[in-house]
């Protein structure tokens, strides 16, 4: 029988929560999936892991690439996924038996392109913070309802937590060059769609991990997360999403966001050593300033304009 379901896992030296986690999608209540583990520059044993279940389990696909990234390795299954519907675990986590059912179940019933629900995060330390929000009821929302929402960060944007058609990625995959891929391309997918399903119900456990590479304050990870945040307010203008004072207040909220990334940034570096980044940051600032003064903070608008035109005594200022 073809499979309904192909669920991608990228893994990258997690082989201490890997059996769970393919455990996890191998005993779903679903049984017409097939599972794709993109095992990318491992060096803990999780590339014996990922062949080990291959040998005894038929659904079970190994990739192994020659390159640490994980939209790289998202991108990779995507390529040799054959069911019609796509979903994405990442490998120090795990899923509910009956997530995939449920989910597939919706998205069938309603004819949307993607359907979403809720997660919990569980700390190695046994803390669980729940979700605020779990009825089971099934909501049908329009994608522009969904964006607001995803631009306020009132609904959380990972992939991990849904259940794509594969059509959605016929135009735009994740990028692959910045390690915050869902911050920057799910708003691009809810586009595509005229609405969007919502199962009030926790599936997902996510391990929070502070090794985990979003969570690594690096230079490396504040410039990404500017770009991903930056991407948005590019989004909202393009796609007239908000309007009057709304437009401004998520704007700015932006702006407040990409601001302290920066500044983040360049507390943790000399500059001399990251001027192409330091460049890039300078540049996304500078198309800010073509809005109308009153359309901006007073505070950001003149730190913005100080950045762009004034850097050297900016930073003689502030960080010296």
């Amino acid at each position: 029988m073809d499979c309904l379901v192909s669920v991608i896992v990228p893994v990258h030296n997690t082989v201490e929560y890997l059996p769970r986690c393919i455990d996890s999608i191998r005993n779903q209540s679903l049984k017409d999936i097939e599972i794709i583990l993109v095992e990318n520059q491992s060096n803990d044993g999780s590339a014996a892991l990922c062949d080990e279940y291959m040998s005894f389990d038929s659904r079970v696909k190994v990739l192994h690439l020659p390159v640490a990234n994980a939209s790289i390795a998202r991108n990779a299954g995507l390529d040799i996924a054959s069911a019609p519907y796509v979903g994405f675990v990442d490998s120090d986590d795990y899923i509910d038996y009956n997530m995939y059912e449920e989910l597939f179940d919706v998205i069938k019933c309603h004819d949307v392109d993607i359907v979403y629900s809720n997660f919990q995060t569980e700390y190695l330390d046994g803390r669980i913070d729940g979700c605020d929000k779990n009825s089971g009821q099934i909501y049908i929302r329009s994608s522009l309802d969904v964006l607001r929402d995803m631009m306020w960060d009132k609904l959380n944007c990972s992939s991990c937590t849904k259940l794509f058609k594969r059509t959605v990625f016929s135009e735009y995959k994740f990028p692959e060059n910045n390690i915050y891929e869902d911050r920057i391309a799910m708003h691009m997918w809810i586009l595509q769609c005229k609405q969007v399903a919502w199962v009030d119900k926790v599936f997902y456990h996510y391990v929070e991990r502070s090794s985990s590479l979003c969570h690594l304050i690096t230079p490396l990870n504040r410039y990404h997360y500017f770009m991903a945040e930056f991407s948005r307010i590019e989004f909202i203008e393009k796609h007239l999403l908000f309007e009057g004072e709304e437009l401004l207040e998520v704007r700015n909220r932006l702006i407040r966001i990409c601001f302290f990334t920066f500044e983040e940034f360049v507390l943790l570096t000399k500059p001399r050593c990251f001027q192409k980044p330091i460049r890039h940051m300078r540049a996304k600032f500078k198309t800010l300033l073509k809005f109308p003064s009153r359309e901006l903070e007073v505070f950001y608008r003149k730190r913005i304009r100080k950045i762009v035109y004034f850097w050297p005594i900016y930073y003689w200022r502030h960080f010296s």
